[in-house]
Formats: structure tokens, C-alpha cells, sequence
């Protein structure tokens, strides 16, 4: 399946979010918590999405 992960994006907490780490914490199947790492791109979209 493609799109496996997008019940983890749709799930995030905005205190999961480290953006000078530029990770988030994120729980997968079986409330397994891994630590997911994203580009500078994503962090930008994500400052957006606080501000509004």
C-alpha cells in the first residue's frame, strides 16, 4: 500500500514536533513509537500550518 503512513500524519500532536531536530514523534501500528526525521521543506509547511 502507498499511502500506509497517513493515518500516522493525519494522527500528529504539535507537541510531537521538534522543529530544530527537524523530527516528530510519530505512533504506527500497534502504538509503536518511532521518531521520523523530515527536510527543510517540510519544516517551512509545517511553520505555516502553526501560524494559522
Amino acid at each position: 500500500m502507498k499511502f500506509q503512513w497517513i493515518g500516522e500524519v493525519v494522527n500528529l500532536d504539535k507537541h510531537s514536533i521538534n522543529m530544530a531536530e527537524q523530527s516528530v514523534i510519530v505512533f504506527g501500528k500497534g502504538k509503536k513509537e518511532r521518531e521520523v526525521y523530515f527536510n527543510t521543506g517540510c519544516s517551512i509547511w509545517l511553520m505555516g500550518l502553526e501560524k494559522s
